[in-house]
C-alpha cells in the first residue's frame, strides 16, 4: 500500500535553453556552410572519419550519390579522397598530412581525378584543432575547385610565352616605350640595329637615339598619339647608332592604354629601309640607263629614217643605202637590248625553272662555238674548244647562252689573229668552264662589278662594239641558278679568263682534253 509520494524538482530552463541555443548555432552553421562556395569539411582524427561536409564538398568530390548521399555514406567514402589525388602529387600531399597531424596547418594545391574523369586541380586548407593536452582532436578546412583558375593562368602564361617568342624573335626591330620616352624593352634585333645592348637601351630615350633633324616630326607624331589625335604613328626617320652611323628606318607605334584611357606604354617596331633604298636606287639607276640605251638608237633610227622621207638622198643612193644600214644596225641593238632585258627578268624572277638534263658538254661547246664562229671569222678570231667526252646534269639552252655570251665578249675585244680559247676541267665535284682571250684586260676595280646590268669596262663599248651591257648579268644568273660560281682573272694589256663552274650531281672522273686547233698549254 502505498503510504508516501517523494518528488524532487530540478529547474531545467537552463539546459532547455542551451539545448535551444545549440540546435540555433548548429543551424546558424549549416546554413553559413551550405552558402559558402568553397567546400567545408570537420574531419575527426580519433574516429578518422569526416563529421561534416557541406554540399559544395560533396561536389567537388563527385559522388553521383550526392543527392542521396547521407553524412555516413561521405564519412565512409571520403576516406579514399587520397586516392584520387594525381600520383604526381600525393607523396607531397601525404607529407602535408603528416605535418598537419602534428599541428601545423595545411595549405596545398594539387590535381584530384573527379569521378566523370577529368583531372581537377583543387586547393585545400585545414587548420588543425588540439585539446587540453596538445593533441589534434579536429581537423576543420576548406576545400576549393580552382581548376578554372589554373586554366586561365596556364593560358595567360601560355600567351605571355607566345607574346615573348614573337617578340623577341621578330626579323624587325621590337621595342616598348614608355610615355616618357624611355625604353622599357627591346629585341635582339633592335638592338643588333643600333649597337646598344638592351641594359643600355633601358637607361636610355628613344630621342637619344633619333637624328636631330628628325626630332621635330617625331616630337609632334608623339604628341599626337598622347593627346588622342593618332592611333598609330608611322613614319621614316634616322636613327643614330652606338657607332655613330646613321640608318634610316621605317618607324611603326602605337600606345597600349589601360582600362581607363591612360597610356601604359608604346609598343613599336623599326625597319632597316637600307637594303630598300638600295634597291630603289638601283632600279632609278637601271630606268635611267635603259632609257638611256633605248634613246640612243631610237634617236638614230628616227633620225636615218626622217633623212630617207625626206628624199634628200633621192639622187644619191649610196648615202640612202647608208642611211639604211644605219637605222637596221641600231634597229638590231635595240631588239638585243629589249631581249637581254627580258632574258635577266626572266632569270632574276624564276619564271623559267631550269629544264636540267643530262648533257653531252661537247655538244654544248660545238653548240656554242657554232653560234659566234660567224662574228670570229669576220674579226679574224680563231676559236679553240677541247674534244671532251663528259656528261653533265644541267640546263642545255642556259649553259650553251652563257658559253655564247662569255665568247662573244672575248671576241670583241680580241686584236685580230689572237686566238679565244675554251677550257673545260672536271673535278669530282664540278665541272669547270673557262673562256681565255688576249684582248686589253680589265682593271682591278671592275672585276666584280662587270657581273652586274650595265656595267663595262668603257661607256663607250655600248656603241663602238655593239654590247647592251647585260651579257655577263645574264651569265651570272644562269650559274647561280645551276648553283655554280663565277668569277674572271685578267691582266691589264695581256687578256682575261673567264671562269665558270657547275656542281656536279654525280662525282665526275677526270679526263684527257684535246684541243681541235692549238695547244692549251701554250695560251
Amino acid at each position: 500500500q502505498l503510504t508516501e509520494i517523494q518528488a524532487v524538482g530540478r529547474d531545467v530552463t537552463d539546459l532547455k535553453q542551451a539545448e535551444a541555443a545549440l540546435k540555433a548555432s548548429d543551424a546558424r552553421f549549416r546554413q553559413l556552410a551550405e552558402a559558402v562556395r568553397e567546400g567545408f569539411f570537420i574531419f575527426e582524427t580519433t574516429t578518422a572519419q569526416y563529421s561534416y561536409l557541406n554540399s559544395a564538398c560533396r561536389a567537388i568530390a563527385g559522388d553521383p550519390t550526392a543527392p542521396t548521399a547521407t553524412d555516413e555514406d561521405y564519412a565512409r567514402g571520403m576516406t579514399h579522397w587520397l586516392q584520387k589525388i594525381h600520383p604526381a602529387d600525393r607523396d607531397r600531399i601525404e607529407q602535408a598530412l603528416q605535418q598537419e597531424r602534428q599541428g601545423q596547418n595545411f595549405s596545398e594545391e594539387y590535381r584530384f581525378l573527379h569521378p566523370d574523369g577529368s583531372m581537377r586541380w583543387l586547393h585545400s586548407q585545414a587548420f588543425p584543432i588540439q585539446n587540453e593536452t596538445g593533441e589534434v582532436v579536429r581537423i576543420v578546412g576548406t576545400v576549393e575547385d580552382i581548376t578554372a583558375r589554373k586554366q586561365s593562368a596556364a593560358a595567360l602564361q601560355e600567351s605571355e610565352e607566345r607574346f615573348r617568342k614573337a617578340f623577341d624573335e621578330a626579323p624587325i626591330g621590337m621595342s616598348l616605350v614608355a610615355p616618357n620616352g624611355q625604353f622599357l624593352k627591346a629585341n635582339a634585333h633592335y638592338c643588333q640595329l643600333v649597337g646598344y645592348s638592351e641594359a643600355e637601351l633601358q637607361a636610355m630615350t628613344f630621342q637619344a637615339l633619333t637624328h636631330p633633324d628628325d626630332l621635330g616630326q617625331d616630337a609632334a607624331g608623339m604628341h599626337q598619339m598622347l593627346t588622342g589625335h593618332l592611333q598609330t604613328l608611322e613614319m621614316e626617320k634616322r636613327y643614330i647608332t652606338k657607332q655613330g652611323t646613321a640608318i634610316p628606318v621605317l618607324m611603326k607605334t602605337a600606345p597600349i592604354r589601360d582600362a581607363s584611357g591612360q597610356i601604359l606604354y608604346f609598343v613599336g617596331h623599326i625597319q632597316d629601309l637600307r637594303e630598300r633604298l638600295k634597291v630603289e636606287r638601283m632600279k632609278d639607276e637601271f630606268i635611267s640607263v635603259v632609257s638611256h640605251e633605248l634613246r640612243t638608237p631610237l634617236t638614230s633610227i628616227r633620225g636615218a629614217l626622217g633623212i630617207l622621207d625626206s628624199n634628200v638622198f633621192q639622187d644619191r643612193p649610196d648615202k640612202a643605202q647608208h642611211m639604211l644600214k644605219i637605222a637596221l644596225s641600231n634597229s638590231e641593238h635595240l631588239v638585243r637590248l629589249v631581249n637581254d632585258i627580258l632574258d635577266l627578268e626572266r632569270l632574276q624572277s624564276g619564271k623559267v625553272p631550269l629544264a636540267l638534263q643530262v648533257c653531252e658538254v661537247l655538244d654544248l661547246l660545238q653548240q656554242a662555238v657554232q653560234s659566234v664562229q660567224p662574228i670570229a671569222d669576220e674579226s679574224g678570231i680563231p676559236l679553240t674548244y677541247p674534244q671532251i667526252t663528259q656528261t653533265i646534269e644541267a640546263d642545255p639552252n642556259a649553259i650553251v647562252q652563257a658559253l655564247i655570251n662569255l665568247l662573244s665578249n672575248a671576241i670583241k675585244f680580241s686584236a685580230p689573229g689572237s686566238p679565244v680559247v675554251l677550257e673545260v676541267t672536271t673535278t669530282p665535284l664540278a665541272l669547270q668552264f673557262a673562256v681565255c682571250d688576249r684582248g686589253r684586260g680589265i682593271p682591278p676595280d671592275k672585276l666584280e662589278v662587270i657581273f652586274e646590268a650595265f656595267q663595262q669596262v668603257d661607256v663607250s663599248d655600248a656603241r663602238r662594239r655593239g654590247g647592251t651591257g647585260l651579257g655577263l648579268a645574264i651569265c651570272k644568273n644562269i650559274v647561280q641558278q645551276h648553283g655554280g660560281q663565277i668569277w674572271v682573272e685578267s691582266t691589264l694589256g695581256e687578256g682575261s679568263i673567264f671562269y665558270f663552274t657547275v656542281p656536279c650531281t654525280v662525282p665526275l672522273q677526270p679526263q684527257q682534253q684535246e684541243s681541235n686547233s692549238i695547244c692549251l698549254n701554250g695560251f
